[in-house]
């Protein structure tokens, strides 16, 4: 036990406040028994009542004290009792304590009134709430490890968590000092463009069903998953130009145009903010759905879409297509010559036309469309057919059964049609040869071909002076010599 000892009087009379305690964890209390003794160590003698007062942690006890007091030494109870303190909320307590008491006796021939005692005394702390200890464990969808450093083995713990919107969820009750939680997916949900994200912890500290001290909070800080990232189909692609997927089955090269459109969404709660899509060959688009340029390539072009959500991360998809090859019709040949009803030429007196030609269609796997026509320009300014036929290629030749003026040049030409249009090469034939003529006015004249009215017209090369002269520039007429026609000629 023990005690607060007052001073001394006259040297043989002192008090002692005399005390031991016991503790309520639970409570957060200490129950302090005390007694108040007076102490002699010479002659003291009497019987008389006397007052007394005693204050613990601010409760006062007073009363009478009749119980006198003699012999040479000794001691005599003055009053005992047993007070509840309370601690602070931290668990801690510092107990005052004074009291008085009126013996009112003569003593060694000095009389003392009143003896006192004042003093304090620290009770033990008492345990109070448990604190967080380590955390380990930072990845939403995995687990966390939770350790509590409690200050008694009677003590269990209740653990919540807040995070965005979610509050005072529950974690676990009736926890010692470490748990395991597994930090819930749907916190991803709060945190849509972030990819972490902090909440607070909370534990409150319980003595069988009381709460202990006050409730305790940590910030603790969660990642979201590599796994948790946007999501995108493959895109979906079709043929832009209108009638070309019916036609041909197919993309064309050097005609069909991709509509592409992508289905993609976040996770999670994150959105899509940037779409970028290639396509092989062609370029880069930014948007959900786009029209495609015109693909130039044949085989197989790849379209890859990659998408970023509002936490920056990305996914891709792919599709592949086979375009078809295309080329346009090409006319390698085509000339046409006089000759005779049996195809023999004869450029001086022939009135049938032999017509010479070759063109290739691409076949487009046999789906594209084929024809041509060999045709002339009749005297009415019409193109008129002479003959038709289909097929991806010819190279031969026509002889026509039409017999033309063999006095007058006549136009003639080819046309190749596919599914996207026509394409045309031309020809003249000339008429039968004559050195030189004249026209049926009178005023039109040619050398070696057929005269038309007011021109003048050469269709031999010219030379002079063993060079040959062009034609393409202007003759200067210079009269006669020698029986000769003179020209000279300037640009």
């Amino acid at each position: 036990m023990a005690s607060i000892r007052s001073g001394t009087y006259k040297s043989h009379l002192w008090l002692t406040f005399d005390y031991s305690y016991s503790q309520n964890v639970a409570n957060n209390n200490s129950s302090v028994s005390w007694s108040l003794v007076l102490h002699w160590d010479a002659s003291l003698n009497f019987s008389a009542s006397k007052s007394y007062s005693v204050t613990v942690n601010g409760t006062n006890y007073s009363g009478s004290y009749t119980g006198g007091a003699s012999g040479g030494s000794g001691s005599k109870t003055i009053r005992s009792g047993t007070t509840s303190v309370g601690h602070n909320a931290d668990g801690t307590k510092s107990v005052s304590v004074s009291a008085s008491f009126g013996i009112e006796v003569t003593y060694s021939g000095t009389k003392i009134s009143t003896m006192t005692l004042s003093g304090s005394f620290t009770l033990p702390t008492i345990p109070r709430a448990s604190s967080f200890g380590a955390i380990s464990g930072n990845t939403i969808g995995s687990a966390m490890t939770i350790n509590i450093n409690r200050a008694s083995t009677a003590f269990t713990h209740s653990l919540w968590y807040s995070f965005g919107n979610i509050s005072w969820a529950g974690i676990g009750s009736g926890i010692g000092t470490s748990t395991t939680w597994t930090v819930p997916m749907e916190l991803c949900n709060q945190i849509g463009n972030a990819t972490s994200g902090t909440g607070t912890l909370i534990l409150r500290t319980y003595n069988g069903s009381t709460q202990i001290g006050e409730d305790k909070y940590i910030n603790f800080t969660v990642n979201v998953p590599a796994s948790v990232v946007p999501w995108v189909s493959a895109p979906t692609v079709s043929e832009a130009i209108s009638g070309l997927a019916a036609k041909f089955g197919g993309y064309v090269k050097g005609k069909s145009q991709l509509a592409v459109s992508i289905s993609a969404g976040g996770s999670y709660s994150s959105w899509i903010t940037q779409y970028s899509t290639s396509v092989s060959g062609i370029g880069t688009y930014g948007s959900a759905s786009f029209t495609s340029g015109v693909l130039w390539n044949a085989g197989n072009v790849t379209i890859t879409t990659t998408v970023t959500d509002s936490r920056g991360r990305t996914a891709s998809a792919s599709k592949t297509v086979t375009v078809l090859d295309y080329y346009s019709p090409s006319i390698s040949k085509f000339a046409v010559v006089r000759c005779n009803n049996a195809g023999t030429v004869d450029e001086n007196a022939g009135a049938y036309a032999r017509i010479t030609y070759a063109f290739a269609i691409a076949s487009v796997s046999s789906k594209n469309t084929n024809s041509f026509a060999l045709q002339y320009l009749n005297d009415s300014g019409n193109w008129t057919n002479l003959m038709t036929g289909s097929g991806y290629s010819k190279d031969t030749y026509y002889v026509s059964t039409v017999t033309f003026d063999v006095n007058k040049e006549r136009q003639f030409r080819i046309a190749v049609t596919d599914y996207f249009g026509t394409w045309y090469a031309y020809a003249t034939m000339a008429p039968t040869f004559t050195l030189v003529n004249f026209s049926s006015g009178g005023n039109g004249i040619a050398i070696g071909t057929t005269a038309e009215d007011n021109k003048f017209k050469i269709a031999i090369p010219v030379y002079y002076k063993n060079n040959l002269i062009d034609l393409g520039k202007v003759m200067i007429f210079d009269g006669y010599e020698n029986g000769k026609i003179k020209f000279h000629t300037i640009d």
